[in-house]
């Protein structure tokens, strides 16, 4: 007998499931779509015991008739595709028959139907498939009970209900905020999770599914030219967060995971982040449909594109024009309160580091039509006038100076709040990076050397390093064993009493041992250079103190953070002053 033999049609349904169907969250977002494409404007999602024991989604879209109902089930049917061109024209997410024969071979699986022109619905249950008339409202219902009852193997490497949960809630998230005309409820058994109404602005529709403090702390996206269409929203560079939780992409109105377009992004916040800081991001993309390939993967999380590089470059352009353009200035700020899971840092690195796509610079053919590059440079034009009046023309009126550490000043718009040590770390900062890079950084010698018992491993790896320190205006040699002997410092450093050169000494000596690239340790030991030589919280200043570092601060070429991300300034226009003291609604 022969090694090959054709497997069963049921263990066949089983593992197809498993290409689609990979737990709750992938049930969930199979439904969505379908009531999405059934025209639905509600939909309704209840999941119980993070949608292992049921999930129930309901929608008021056009139903389906008894016919559809029975081949909905089945597998290979469908209601988009009629021959092999329409595989790479998808314009749906997919409507009834793509997924429901998945999700039936691995559940206890209830549709109940009705379509608006029909007396009566229908009721299928599976895997009885047993057919009824019912009385149902408009739409359909579909309830899928006991979720891998009959793969327990799939079953066991389910997650607690709470991680489900949080991943049905992705799901949520990403649907909501693509479709913006449709109402969309979460339900955790009776209680509400999430709700996005239709029929409001997209910022208000924001507050509903993030916060309120994400929402108006937003930058619109605006971008189109022959080949791409960019919209959405890039938040303000404080209110970066330390996972890529609040960032989303979308691609002809589906939810894609995409590594290119999300560093296209983040590079053109430049060095408005700390390191490893992501930017709040939602980029809705809407391209030739035959210009992208959808079945990268089999659940549609990666979507490829045929020109990658035109791409990143228009990506990049549309987020860099929303912040050059816009007021960075972090609003509302006594509204919120950071988390301690917003404190932790990811990995993205978006200071200093090289493209990822250098092509890009080098790339000497016209990227569109002469008339889009004019237009372009006209926005261009715009954008550059509109920044150096904001720098310019921006009126402030110092008021004080609050505990020693923070300055008070009047605007045209409200309030402004500056943190004198945030403001004068970013003037030095830029100051010194930008002397660094062009190895112009001044040596201040000292009058007193200062001899540091460092340990021979440390004393050796400053060694190896000097030519390095004398780029950031050390000068350093070997004195002895294990000892070393500093003779300079960086000029802006010349008030620096020994303790202190020491523990900036030991400061760089740590960063040395990190493994990651060279460009992080650089930007590292930037920050520390700046960090010491700014103005402390406690350090009194007098009003034209406070009024040259106002001044110097929106010389910067990012004025609204400071080299680790954290506001500079913080506004609160007349009208948030006006709520807090109860004057309006």
């Amino acid at each position: 007998m022969g090694q090959i033999k054709k497997l069963p049609e049921e263990l066949v349904a089983k593992i197809a499931a498993g290409e689609v169907i990979e737990r709750p969250a992938s049930v969930v977002k199979e439904l969505v779509e379908n009531s999405i494409d059934a025209k639905a404007d509600k939909i309704s999602v209840v999941v119980k015991n993070g949608g292992k024991d049921e999930i129930r989604v309901s929608d008021n879209g056009i139903g389906m008739s008894k016919n559809d109902l029975e081949l909905s089930i089945e597998r290979h049917a469908t209601s988009k595709i009629n021959n092999e061109e329409d595989l790479y024209e998808i314009k749906t997410l997919g409507f009834r028959g793509e997924a429901l024969a998945s999700i039936a071979s691995v559940s206890n699986l209830s549709i109940i139907t009705k379509k608006a022109d029909e007396n009566t619905g229908f009721r299928l249950q599976y895997p009885e498939y047993k057919i009824e008339e019912v009385a149902a409202p408009n739409g359909t219902t579909v309830i899928v009970k006991d979720l891998f009852y009959n793969t327990p193997a799939r079953k066991k490497y389910l997650k607690s209900e709470a991680t489900e949960l949080n991943r049905i809630m992705d799901i949520m998230i990403d649907v909501a905020l693509a479709n913006k005309e449709i109402e969309f409820r979460l339900y955790k058994d009776k209680t509400l999770l999430l709700q996005a109404p239709k029929g409001i602005d997209d910022i208000s529709r924001i507050s509903y599914i993030y916060n309120d403090y994400i929402a108006k702390n937003l930058i619109p996206i605006h971008f189109e030219n022959e080949f791409i269409k960019i919209e959405g929203y890039a938040g303000k560079p404080t209110v970066a967060r330390g996972s890529s939780d609040y960032q989303r992409v979308f691609v002809n109105n589906r939810a894609v995971k995409s590594k290119l377009i999300i560093d296209a992004a983040t590079e053109a916040y430049q060095a408005m982040l700390f390191l490893k800081r992501k930017p709040v991001l939602i980029i809705k993309i809407y391209i030739d449909p035959r210009r992208i390939d959808v079945n990268v993967h089999p659940t549609k999380k990666e979507v490829r594109f045929d020109n990658e590089q035109l791409v990143y470059f228009s990506v990049h352009e549309a987020v860099k024009n929303a912040l050059d353009k816009s007021n960075l200035i972090e609003k509302g700020g006594f509204s919120y309160s950071f988390h301690k899971k917003d404190r932790s840092f990811g990995k993205n690195n978006a200071m200093g580091q090289k493209a990822k796509y250098p092509m890009l610079k080098e790339y000497n053919r016209p990227l569109y039509a002469s008339s889009v590059n004019e237009e372009n440079q006209e926005m261009k034009d715009e954008i550059d006038r509109t920044v150096e009046e904001k720098k310019s023309a921006k009126k402030y009126r110092i008021l004080g100076q609050i505990h020693k550490t923070y300055i008070v000043a009047e605007s045209d718009e409200g309030l402004v709040i500056i943190d004198q040590h945030a403001a004068h770390e970013r003037i030095n900062y830029e100051k010194v990076r930008r002397e660094f890079y062009n190895a112009k950084v001044e040596s201040q010698m000292l009058i007193k050397s200062v001899v540091l018992n460092l340990g021979i491993p440390k004393a050796e790896m400053l060694n190896e390093r000097k030519d390095y320190l004398k780029r950031l205006g050390f000068e350093i040699n070997e004195f002895g064993k294990g000892e070393i002997i500093v003779r300079g410092i960086p000029s802006i450093l010349k008030s620096m009493k020994e303790d202190e050169i020491s523990s900036i000494i030991e400061e760089m000596i740590e960063s040395f041992k990190d493994k990651k690239p060279q460009q992080f340790i650089d930007e590292r030991n930037l920050y520390t250079i700046a960090c010491r030589m700014s103005i402390k919280a406690g350090d009194e200043l007098n009003i034209m103190q406070m009024k040259d570092l106002m001044e110097r601060l929106f010389k910067c070429e990012n004025a609204f953070t400071c080299p680790h991300g954290r506001p500079t300034i913080i506004e609160l226009s007349e009208a948030e002053l006006e709520k807090l003291f109860k004057r309006r609604a």
